[in-house]
């Protein structure tokens, strides 16, 4: 039986647009040592931003993507990363759909933070960010050979209070094979001449 999550339900416990998750807070607070940070409005979270890290004079802007059971604890030893290739499947109602937020180049924050946590284990953090341009480049390069090698996951979406229902699709690539493709992406070598 496929599980139906309610967005608003789950952006609710996210923190809306109201507070960061403490995981979230605690990783920041980690990765970027002295920063503070300033919840995104409803218009930054439209462009992929869920929060902007003061560090000093500088500002770096973060989406979060917060997942209050860690997988490899409890669901299966697969380190996966959900990529989303689409927000709204194409349908009847939506015959264009809607890009995920991994392809999507209006999506403008400057990284993408995984955050697992483990509820009976309140200090547990485990967390993993990559810079959200690079990520969708090598999205949407292998996006044919990903969807071809490893699981795609179809999630049931509502907005009970609008009375409406549809299906957002990620493919779930290991994050060692994201990491590998994004590293190789950056660093390049070669000989030139003879």
């Amino acid at each position: 039986m496929e599980k139906i999550y309610d967005f608003v339900d789950s952006f609710e416990r996210s923190g809306g647009y109201n507070d960061i998750p403490k995981g979230v807070r605690d990783v920041i607070s980690n990765v970027f040592p002295g920063s503070t940070t300033i919840k995104s409005t409803k218009d930054l979270d439209r462009v992929g931003i869920d929060c902007i890290v003061q560090i000093g004079s500088k500002q770096v802007t973060i989406d979060y993507k917060f997942r209050e059971k860690d997988p490899l604890h409890f669901l299966r030893s697969v380190d996966d990363l959900m990529l989303e290739e689409w927000s709204v499947v194409p349908c009847d109602r939506w015959p264009n759909g809607k890009i995920g937020w991994t392809l999507d180049s209006n999506k403008k924050a400057n990284y993408v933070l995984w955050v697992w946590t483990i509820p009976d284990i309140p200090t547990y953090r485990r967390w993993h960010m990559v810079p959200r341009s690079i990520l969708r480049n090598v999205f949407a390069v292998n996006l044919d050979h990903w969807k071809r090698t490893y699981e795609i996951k179809r999630m049931n979406e509502s907005n009970v209070r609008m009375g409406i229902a549809w299906q957002t699709q990620c493919v779930c690539v290991p994050r060692s094979v994201v990491d590998d493709k994004i590293i190789r992406s950056i660093i390049s070598c070669g000989t030139l001449g003879t």
